[in-house]
């Protein structure tokens, strides 16, 4: 009589352990749900890139489309990463910008100095508010997957 018969399905046993060898598929405990962290930080550079060009092609600096964009970008990846890579995309907002602004310089009639203004200036609050929903939406992630 086979010990895999569906009659007696309590006395069917693994090939692994019928051979005395240790299983090598381990149970997975940690979450693989979502993008790994830099992935979602790309997916928010390309977001606020795409705003960005827009801004840049439309007039002088980087302006509203940009920052909401930015705002946007951060938002969806927030959703979108895996619970234990967040903070890739909570702190993901301000090099976004600043690269971002860095690759506008020569786009725009801006100098290093205009620059500097311009992202102290019109940078901050966009980059205060992606930084503060992206954490948001981390807490509430982290809140509601205990």
């Amino acid at each position: 009589m086979s010990l895999s018969t569906p009659e007696h399905p309590e006395e069917s046993v693994s090939a692994s352990l019928q051979s005395g060898r240790p299983s090598t598929s381990a149970p997975v405990t940690r979450s693989t749900r979502g993008t790994s962290g830099p992935i979602a930080a790309v997916f928010a550079f390309v977001v606020a890139g795409i705003g960005g060009a827009i801004d840049v092609a439309t007039g002088a600096g980087l302006r509203i489309t940009f920052a909401c964009c930015l705002i946007g970008g951060a938002a969806l990846a927030a959703l979108i990463v895996r619970r234990r890579d967040v903070l890739w995309v909570v702190f993901a907002p301000p090099l976004i910008c600043l690269a971002i602004a860095l690759v506008s310089i020569p786009l725009t009639d801006h100098g290093l100095i205009g620059l500097a203004a311009d992202y102290l200036t019109h940078g901050f609050p966009p980059i205060a508010i992606a930084t503060a929903v992206a954490g948001l939406i981390a807490v509430v992630r982290k809140i509601g997957g205990r």
